[in-house]
């Protein structure tokens, strides 16, 4: 009976990725833009106008409103906000970053 009460347990712990759903967002989070960085990360601008940044790997990283970063191509981009929130809410399967 032990055994079959953990092997329940382990399989319902392995299902809960199956239901990660995207979270639905409004018109205005929608990405107008992605642009690649020359260090590989990307800038997300969305129709609002605030901008968003994540790693490689779909993480949100962390910058500061006002900050300049350099594209690949070699524009110069300003920092429009800091909506890390929209890339952890779109991503189900990424841990939300707070920081």
């Amino acid at each position: 009976m032990r055994k079959q009460i953990i092997a329940v347990a382990v399989l319902s712990a392995l299902s809960v990725p199956a239901f990660a759903e995207v979270f639905p967002v409004p018109e205005s989070w929608q990405v107008t833009q992605r642009i690649e960085l020359k260090d590989g990360n990307f800038v997300n601008i969305y129709k609002d106008g605030k901008t968003a940044m994540e790693n490689t790997f779909g993480h949100a990283v962390s910058m500061d409103p006002g900050q300049t970063m350099q594209a690949r191509d070699g524009r110069t981009i300003k920092m429009e906000g800091n909506e890390t929130l929209r890339i952890d809410l779109q991503n189900p399967l990424t841990s939300p970053n707070y920081s």
